[in-house]
């Protein structure tokens, strides 16, 4: 299951701010997950909920997931384009691009 590591990864990092911040009690953990990061959102949900009991700092915490869309800048010529316009710049038709955003699950704030 990638997605327990995975959320278990998230979870450690999330207490380690936590702990330089001198925050106890996770209160709200957001997380941003792109559309090409091949993870569901619902699983990472699902996980978080089996690993409260294995961390007591996240017991009460609310987990908030944002969605992110991916987004590609044309080597070529500097245009920024979606995932949706097919992998080929619309301004000057060029496939050489390289994915800029969406591609990654990370943590967007904790706070306590």
């Amino acid at each position: 299951m990638h997605e327990l590591s995975m959320t278990r990864n998230l979870v450690a990092r999330a207490l380690a701010i936590a702990a330089e911040r001198t925050i106890e009690k996770i209160a709200v953990l957001e997380l941003e997950v792109g559309e090409l990061s091949e993870v569901d959102p619902a699983e990472i949900d699902k996980c978080f909920e089996f690993l409260r009991g294995e961390f007591p700092q996240i017991t009460g915490t609310r987990l908030a997931i944002t969605r992110r869309k991916a987004q590609a800048v044309c080597r070529a010529c500097g245009a920024r384009l979606g995932i949706m316009d097919g992998g080929r710049c619309p301004r000057c038709l060029s496939f050489d691009i390289e994915i800029i955003c969406g591609d990654q699950v990370q943590i967007r704030s904790v706070s306590g």
